[in-house]
């Protein structure tokens, strides 16, 4: 079985914005983009699986790329809380990254940060439960 991990393509958001689970529009460049990247891909296989995000960005490319899409929660981009909608750059404290400064007060926030990406790759191994046990 081949497995395509695809991300989606540009946005149209800042160059450095932590989007994480905002549902952000696409760029306008998305139809030519998603054409390429048709063209890399093998010819899909009336049987093929194609799993999506929930979020529009990446329902947008599934469906370019096949009308038989599953939306799976699973797949869905971490949560980054406080951080959610905001440039990476102006998460700087005294001129060092904010992941960086945080040790007493904010620690809390770097353990909601791991759990977070904790929680990434244990729905990702549900995901391949579910591929190898033709659950879903």
């Amino acid at each position: 079985m081949d497995i395509y991990l695809i991300r989606h393509t540009k946005t149209d958001t800042l160059q450095g914005l932590c989007y994480g689970q905002s549902d952000v529009a696409l760029a306008k460049s998305f139809l030519e983009e998603a054409q390429l990247l048709q063209q890399k891909l093998p010819e899909l296989k009336s049987n093929s699986l194609i799993f999506s995000s929930p979020l529009t960005r990446c329902v947008q490319l599934a469906e370019r790329l096949s009308d038989n899409v599953t939306i799976d929660v699973r797949l869905l981009e971490l949560d980054f809380g406080d951080w959610e909608s905001r440039c990476f750059d102006d998460l700087d404290v005294g001129g060092g990254r904010i992941i960086l400064s945080m040790l007493h007060r904010q620690t809390v926030k770097v353990l909601s940060i791991y759990a977070n990406v904790s929680g990434l790759f244990g729905r990702m191994w549900c995901m391949e439960c579910t591929l190898n046990h033709n659950k879903f």
